[in-house]
């Protein structure tokens, strides 16, 4: 008998997703892929999945430490307890206490450093030109902290107006609470040097996404050139203040990084904004403003290439064949999981391996040939490409009475990937292996415009993704023992319950 929640799901959408499963069926699929047995429960919430470990089998309260030591057993067993580790002498305890808080010293320090400017939909709706970083009304924005949400270390948002953690703005409707804190990144082509949209084509075009403004006629939104109607009502009507796209924020880089002349702290600002990109990528809903220069630009192909492979892709106009590909491997779900564990490492290998392929064809033929507008920004970009290599593309061998075996690319093999070289990343044995099948009709719902008919489309979509990327994350974390996904799974669950 299927699960309540499981049953209402759209039969469409379960099919396309390769979702077939019923409530028991999950909760096999996690005793198969677990290496711990420490029973892994599966709840459908709303259609969202939630995982909780037993507090008997595996203690989420331990520290990060013992965490890590605990994600070292990869034989089946009860998780090792941790009561030695409780049992220390005074001595080391004091010596321990000194470290953590050296520790946190410095990732408060880190994380108050790398920040973004995010700003509120419902202010971009009123504006006929975008606002530079500088220029922006403390009501316009608010700050991000990522490093902040990441490791849990205080407020994330706050709200520049007064200084303090960014509140959501409820509507007075929402007696189930389902109000939620929603990113978007939008990647685009500088139309000129000195301003990225100079004649409001692009601006128009990110108006247009969800929610649709207060008391605007949803039959009334026209196409990407034309614009809202709805601005004018909002700065005068006293409901606006409750607006829900006041709880969208957008990151588009003219207003969410300090822009020429900088100062010394803006400059740091900058740099490590850039640097964070690797990350920010991955959790928020990417959206893709076409252009016929678009593919030849290097910032812009590093955007796509990353929210291409992490999945995070929510609206598309460019459709390039190559990135979607990838999209396709990024969410969708390995079908093996209720077999033998040997053959769900085997399909990840494949996954992973065809995912490192295309990479290398990107690198090799689009970035290599791709410019930029100054000559300083290419290292800018190659830094972060080469963060990413290392944190998401494995080499990958068979290794008998093993298995499947992912291990980290050599520095050199970075480069040489960087440069444009090709790598052989995965040794396959004698014999063939099946390749995980992709449904072939995922590729013609994923969103291509915020408006017409395909505008409520973008949150559903959304959802599905998320739920199919967080499964994939969380099954190579037990399977693999895969940092970088733990780090992705908990990063997708915290950006969805804000």
């Amino acid at each position: 008998m299927r699960h309540e929640c499981c049953s209402q799901m759209d039969n469409r959408i379960r099919a396309l997703y390769c979702l077939p499963w019923s409530y028991e069926e999950l909760q096999e699929y996690q005793e198969v892929c677990t290496p711990y047995r420490c029973h892994t429960h599966v709840e459908f919430m709303q259609g969202e999945y939630q995982l909780t470990e037993p507090e008997d089998r595996w203690s989420w309260n331990t520290t990060n430490t013992q965490r890590t030591q605990q994600a070292q057993y990869h034989k089946m067993g009860q998780a090792p307890s941790t009561t030695s580790e409780n049992e220390r002498t005074e001595g080391n305890a004091a010596e321990e206490a000194d470290h953590v808080n050296a520790e946190e010293e410095l990732n408060h320090g880190v994380g108050s450093l790398i920040r973004y400017r995010l700003v509120r939909l419902s202010a971009i709706r009123k504006w006929t030109r975008w606002k530079r970083y500088q220029d922006l009304e403390p009501a316009d924005y608010v700050e991000y902290y990522p490093i902040r949400l990441e490791l849990d270390l205080g407020a994330a948002f706050i709200n520049p107006e007064t200084g303090s953690e960014e509140q959501l703005n409820v509507d007075a409707n929402d007696a189930e609470g389902k109000t939620r804190r929603k990113m978007y990144f939008i990647s685009h082509r500088w139309l000129t040097q000195v301003h990225p949209d100079p004649d409001g084509t692009q601006l128009r075009r990110v108006q247009q996404l969800p929610p649709r403004p207060l008391g605007h006629d949803s039959s009334s939104i026209g196409d990407a050139g034309s614009s809202s109607t709805s601005t004018v009502a909002e700065a005068t009507d006293p409901s606006a203040q409750h607006d829900p796209a006041s709880n969208i924020l957008i990151f588009y880089d003219f207003c969410s990084l300090p822009q020429e002349p900088r100062t010394a702290e803006e400059n740091d600002t900058f740099k490590l904004g850039i640097l964070g990109l690797n990350n920010f990528l991955y959790y928020t809903r990417v959206v893709i403003l076409d252009d016929h220069d678009y593919m030849s630009r290097s910032w812009c192909l590093m955007e796509y290439f990353i929210s291409s492979f992490k999945g995070s892709l929510i609206l598309d106009e460019k459709r390039d064949d190559r990135m979607h590909s990838l999209h396709q491997l990024a969410v969708i779900p390995n079908r093996r999981v209720r077999e033998a564990r040997s053959a769900t490492a085997e399909t990840e290998a494949i996954r992973a391996s065809k995912m490192g392929e295309i990479a290398m064809s990107f690198f090799a033929e689009s970035f290599q040939n791709s410019s930029v507008t100054k000559g300083t920004d290419r290292g800018a970009i190659e830094a972060v490409f080469k963060r990413f290599i290392q944190d998401n593309i494995r080499a990958w061998r068979h290794e008998a009475d093993v298995g499947w075996k992912p291990t980290w690319l050599e520095e050199d093999q970075v480069d040489r990937i960087l440069r444009g070289e090709r790598l052989r990343l995965i040794q396959l044995p004698e014999t063939n292996l099946p390749a995980p099948e992709m449904p072939a009709e995922i590729e013609s719902v994923v969103p291509q415009a915020a408006y017409d008919n395909e505008h409520d489309a973008l949150e559903p979509f959304w959802v599905i993704m998320r739920i199919l990327r967080g499964v994939n994350a969380f099954t190579r974390y037990l399977l693999l023992n895969d940092p970088v996904s733990k780090k992705d799974d908990d990063m997708l669950k915290k950006t969805n319950m804000m």
